[in-house]
């Protein structure tokens, strides 16, 4: 074996050592947390699934647990099986995010390798694979791990694989995977008007341009099964989970206008002072319609505040300053995403305007990061939210690390595609 491809090795087994070594010294058995968090919801989700109760759990508004679609399906799912193979262990669970992150930095060589060379596919694998964030989630039984793991492969299967070469069945692949990953976290479905142009944009000739409306076409067939599910609980269409008003509600509305600690970010809409007891006893489908209604009245009666909500958003979303008291949690952020984002911001304009003049693959990229923004800009700006598009940063920010070690250490030309 070629000694780069030990290297490679090295970098998966790190990749895997940090996460399940960091979740050995917190505890690999211990309960997902509080019966309140979303890690406890997801988990008592994924044990109903697996005991063969259907997927039901606890829903706002509703005393004990119901059937519901209140959370995306894909996690709990993943955590169902896992259940139903080794019982309701924990530890079986962060195993198997710490083998999804070390996949997670395999795709994310391949990636970079695709988008920009092979040795910014080693600095961008080797920075993930002990990247703190990464393996800060990775511990944690929620979205985080599998989404980015589903978004890396959807990535690399448009950018590396159906891109070069498009056909129907490479179409349909890119598709599924991302149906399946928008069955994690529905926000999927907002890149995909870019994914089009992208495809109409970057590929050549009227039957691959054609062929990216194939794999829109199929992300969405891929959610119907669930979609169908959802109408016959509820009689109405719900695409993946009824949370949409509800979460614009919440980074949307008097206390994030005003109060500086909550400035871009978000607050449970029943803490909002006049809106404690309008969702009183109201279940989670009747919720989204009272939210969308207090949303939409709220933003259009406090149009002066749509520049602070944008403008504070836009700031927490880039900012590698954690909002907490906990100093151990603000200096993982700073050391994760601080680095990233310095590298990051040459890297991102000098290869956007590179990619666009060459219409290379590699603008997907781009894309997302922006479609990231936008949900920010939407929603709130949450670390959570930003988390999964950090594994895209990392590579671009790869290049300007290559570009630099050029420069200080003078290292001959190669015919390698240049870094940035």
């Amino acid at each position: 074996m070629k000694q780069k491809h030990w290297l490679l090795v090295l970098i998966l087994i790190a990749a895997f050592g940090a996460r399940s070594g960091y979740s050995l010294a917190k505890g690999i058995g211990r309960e997902p947390g509080p019966p309140s968090s979303d890690a406890a919801e997801y988990s008592r989700y994924a044990w109903n699934l697996a005991q063969g109760n259907g997927f039901c759990g606890p829903e706002p508004g509703v005393d004990g647990e119901v059937l519901s679609a209140y959370l995306p399906p894909g996690a709990p799912a993943l955590f169902a099986l896992v259940y139903a193979i080794f019982g309701k262990s924990y530890a079986a669970v962060r195993v198997v995010h710490a083998l999804l992150g070390a996949a997670s930095a395999f795709l994310l060589f391949l990636l970079a390798k695709a988008v920009i060379n092979k040795r910014a596919g080693y600095v961008a694998a080797a920075a993930y694979a002990l990247y703190p964030s990464a393996i800060f989630y990775s511990d944690l039984l929620l979205t985080e791990t599998l989404y980015s793991f589903g978004l890396i492969l959807c990535l690399w299967l448009c950018v590396a694989w159906f891109a070069p070469q498009p056909t129907w069945k490479s179409a349909v692949v890119c598709g599924i995977a991302l149906g399946l990953t928008s069955l994690v976290r529905p926000t999927v479905f907002l890149l995909m008007p870019l994914l089009v142009l992208w495809g109409v944009f970057v590929l050549k000739g009227a039957r691959a341009k054609a062929l990216i409306f194939v794999i829109a076409v199929v992300t969405y067939l891929t959610t119907v099964p669930w979609s169908l599910r959802n109408y016959s609980l509820y009689h109405r269409f719900i695409l993946v989970a009824p949370r949409t008003w509800t979460e614009i509600l919440g980074g949307n509305n008097p206390v994030v206008a005003t109060d500086p600690k909550y400035a871009g970010y978000c607050i449970w809409y029943t803490q909002v002072p006049g809106w404690e007891h309008k969702f009183d006893g109201v279940p989670q489908i009747e919720r989204e319609v009272v939210a969308k209604q207090l949303a939409l009245q709220w933003l259009s009666e406090n149009k002066d505040k749509w520049g602070y909500l944008l403008r504070s958003k836009f700031i927490r979303f880039w900012s590698p300053f954690l909002h907490q008291d906990n100093r151990a949690n603000r200096l993982i952020m700073l050391l994760s995403w601080g680095p990233v984002l310095i590298f990051l911001i040459p890297a991102f304009f000098v290869t956007l305007v590179k990619f666009l003049q060459e219409r290379h693959p590699g603008l997907l990229l781009h894309l997302f990061i922006l479609s990231n923004l936008a949900i920010a800009l939407i929603f709130y700006a949450l670390p959570r939210l930003r988390y999964p598009m950090e594994p895209f940063c990392i590579i671009l920010a790869s290049g300007t690390v290559i570009w630099l070690w050029d420069r200080v250490f003078r290292e001959p030309r190669t015919t390698e595609t240049p870094a940035v």
